[in-house]
């Protein structure tokens, strides 16, 4: 049994570098199968643990721990993406309106489902920046504890949040272009039910 558990110990550390390289390379797929493989081994040796020795304890608490930080670390990660893609659809709708609002008549139908979708996509943020909150709030202090242990997880958030800064940075210019079109379009309605109110 000796020689199985350093084999999985070496495969936990692989499956965990494995990981990293893939995150770098953003291959996010490749890094969730190699953190599952790294959990599944940690779940067996918390399961193999014999408790008839005193020492078993302190590896269940090493277990849980070491667990625990795979899950929270791909957790957050996770979370910035899905808030990565939500912002890319947000730019996407964006242009969509701008499209909506450059043609001479507006098309309400396009409009209110443009304005739903973004809708729909503004609550998904909302709900991932609470659960990202929480989740960081419980780590911080570990990761402020210990930024050389978490490196590679820093770079790759820090990577993420330059991204998001920046689609937010583009969302917001194409909000204060869209709005201004749509206040150009509310005048020109008005102007022509005016002047279709002075003809009739």
């Amino acid at each position: 049994p000796a020689e199985l558990t350093l084999m999985l110990y070496e495969g936990a550390i692989k499956f965990c570098n494995i990981a990293i390289v893939a995150i770098e390379k953003k291959d996010y797929e490749k890094a969730n199968i190699n953190i599952k493989k790294a959990e599944n081994i940690i779940t067996e040796f918390k399961v193999t643990l014999n408790h008839k020795y005193a020492v078993a304890e302190d590896f269940e608490k090493i277990y849980d721990y070491i667990y625990s930080l795979l899950v929270e670390a791909k957790m957050m990660i996770d979370s910035l993406n899905k808030k990565k893609d939500i912002l890319t659809r947000i730019v996407a709708l964006n242009d969509e309106q701008d499209a909506i609002l450059s043609t001479t008549i507006l098309d309400d139908a396009a409009f209110d489902s443009n304005m739903k979708a973004k809708g729909d996509c503004i609550d998904g943020l909302d709900r991932l920046d609470e659960g990202f909150q929480a989740l960081f709030n419980r780590v911080r202090d570990e990761i402020n504890n210990n930024k050389a242990m978490y490196t590679e997880e820093i770079a790759v958030m820090k990577k993420l949040i330059t991204e998001v800064t920046e689609l937010g940075a583009k969302i917001e210019v194409q909000e204060a272009r869209n709005k201004v079109k749509v206040e150009a379009m509310f005048r020109r309605e008005r102007q022509e039910h005016k002047e279709a109110k002075r003809s009739a």
